[in-house]
């Protein structure tokens, strides 16, 4: 093979690979995206109709539920409430933890929300569908 047949060989392939990664491509609108609630002015923000995701790192499940009113929205991340994940059918703790690297210069350190298991480890989140 030839240096023009190879030139236009790897051309052809390149174009091919291109073409297959922006046909598995979802279309505009249809991938879900979504953001981590992590503090409690992320729950506040929370409006009824809202779509949220509960993620249980504990069974690797996510299940959904959509916020009725703000005062909902507050309940489940004050802190000392308990979650319960319907599938793996335990209880978890929703906890407060300093976080020093979402420190912020004269704004001091932020306290994340976080859902505990009897270990204290972080083990499940909630996140705001889009």
């Amino acid at each position: 093979m030839n240096a023009k047949h190879s030139g236009i060989l790897l051309a052809m392939s390149l174009l091919v690979l291109a073409l297959a990664g922006t046909s598995m491509a979802l279309p505009p609108g249809k991938g879900t995206t979504h953001k981590k609630l992590a503090t409690e002015a992320d729950f506040s923000a929370l409006k009824s109709g809202d779509r949220i995701a509960l993620v249980c790192k504990q069974c690797e499940t996510v299940s959904t539920t959509e916020v009725t009113d703000p005062e909902q929205a507050m309940e489940i991340c004050k802190e000392g409430a308990v979650i319960h994940c319907p599938e793996c059918k335990l209880d978890y703790k929703v906890t407060r933890r300093v976080n020093p690297a979402g420190k912020v210069i004269g704004a001091g350190l932020k306290k994340e929300v976080v859902i505990v298991n009897a270990n204290g480890e972080p083990c499940m989140f909630y996140a705001k569908i889009q």
